[in-house]
């Protein structure tokens, strides 16, 4: 994203003529005029049932005119979001259209802005998230365009070196529509489980020399985590100490232990047809009961050999979780994520300014009510995962270090926590086979 925006601020200064006749900037009623005359017809105009025109904007998505005026209304709206912000960023007191570019564009870049509104606008309109976001693209670069044509000749820009910067945005825009319409779409496996795919990438794990972390490839991670039904439906029973909870079922299950995420991980694998990963020397997971699975410190499972290349769910690593907890590259795709690892909580980053914090993120210790709660109820991070950040404490597949160890390392922080254990860099551990009402687990698929 940033090296697009450079390219087109170079390519603003590299394609200017020379300066003509100093005009007057525009006021502030012509950039307000600008941002708003700039949208399509459809951005300021009711919504009328029998316009055939405006209906087929929407192709045919919906049921008839009125669900084709519905997308027309929440497109108008986000339309008019747009419009708001961009004028925002006109000052007047700053009167550089290569600044303006940048702000423009800088401003939109958040993947989160924009599904958080598509969200709002859009519940009850599943599949069709792509209308709104074609329009905001489309929305937002016809403004570009004419705020730098309108400060054209007092700063000596060609038309050429417009088009060009405006076409770099436009590459930027529709990577990162393609981007949101994928993180609107979650991969979901045949018995139901949702998971969001993590891209490979490079972050920082804290600010020492050696905290660069490599994630070498792609993975699909639960888009929360394992519920008290899931676990039930796989293994029979449901051991959460929540388990009497309003909603229980779609609260995570808890007082699992290490053991039990494993177990649960083969388990699942063999449901769907794939392959187990884990391999506890004297096990058959076929046959497996949860009555089996050790509630004492066991040396063959304490020490499974994992199948690393087989198409199985397993637990994160460690660092896999810290890296789709800081939202990986999602606010700068596929640059390193340098200051990802600050969060105080998993989403912090690249949050909406309407967003309450921490609360409307998590839930712990001031905000629980002293147990679970129904999983998926708070905003997400930027890769669409939630409670990342409170709920439950997850197991991760990795050893407390330094090795050698007999923990396990725990991540996230759970309902009893309190707010500085929410950081995404916060880790804590346990003893693999203990069954703590604090604990559960998500799980990950290649």
């Amino acid at each position: 994203m940033t090296a697009l925006l450079a390219g087109a601020v170079l390519l603003l200064g590299a394609c200017a003529t020379a300066p003509e006749a100093p005009e007057e900037p525009p006021s502030e009623a012509q950039l307000a005029r600008v941002a708003h005359e700039s949208y399509p017809s459809w951005v300021d105009t009711p919504p009328r049932d029998d316009s055939p025109a405006e209906k087929s904007y929407f192709f045919g998505l919906g049921s008839g005119s009125t669900r084709a005026a519905a997308e027309e209304r929440a497109s108008r709206d986000i339309g008019l979001q747009v419009s708001r912000a961009i004028r925002a960023h006109l000052s007047l007191q700053t009167r550089d259209p290569h600044r303006f570019f940048l702000d423009i564009a800088e401003h939109f870049q958040s993947p989160h802005l924009y599904t958080t509104e598509i969200r709002e606008h859009h519940q009850d309109s599943a599949g069709n998230h792509w209308v709104l976001a074609a329009a905001r693209t489309d929305g937002l670069l016809d403004v570009a365009e004419a705020v730098l044509r309108s400060y054209r000749r007092p700063f000596g820009l060609s038309h050429q070196g417009i088009n060009r910067a405006v076409s770099g945005l436009e590459e930027t825009l529709i990577h990162r529509d393609q981007w949101v319409l994928a993180a609107e779409q979650p991969w979901i496996s045949p018995l139901g489980f949702s998971f969001r795919e993590v891209p490979a990438g490079t972050f920082l794990r804290d600010e020492t020399p050696s905290g660069e972390i490599h994630i070498e490839r792609s993975f699909l991670i639960g888009t929360v985590p394992v519920t008290q039904d899931q676990f039930s439906l796989i293994m029979g029973v449901n051991p959460s100490h929540f388990a009497d909870a309003p909603e229980a079922g779609e609260h995570p299950v808890d007082q699992v232990s290490w053991y039990d995420a494993i177990a649960f991980a083969n388990k699942l694998s063999l449901a769907e047809g794939r392959s187990p990963l884990y391999h506890v020397e004297g096990v058959d997971f076929e046959t497996l009961t949860y009555q089996d699975i050790p509630v004492d410190p066991h040396e063959a499972w304490d020490n499974p050999t994992v199948d690393w290349s087989g198409d199985g769910y397993r637990l994160p690593t460690e660092m896999e979780w810290m890296w789709a907890a800081l939202g990986a590259d999602a606010l700068n795709p596929r640059e390193v994520n340098s200051q990802g690892y600050r969060q105080r909580f998993a989403g912090e980053a690249g949050a909406p300014e309407d967003a309450g914090g921490m609360a409307d993120y998590a839930w712990f210790s001031s905000t629980s009510g002293r147990t679970t709660r129904p999983a998926g109820t708070k905003l997400p991070n930027q890769l669409g995962l939630y409670d990342m950040s409170g709920n439950v404490w997850e197991w991760s597949y990795d050893f407390w270090e330094p090795l050698p160890s007999a923990f396990r390392t725990l991540r996230g922080g759970g309902w009893m926590s309190l707010s500085t254990n929410l950081a995404v860099t916060n880790r804590s551990e346990g003893v693999p086979h203990y069954r703590y009402y604090g604990y559960g687990f998500r799980l990950v698929k290649p």
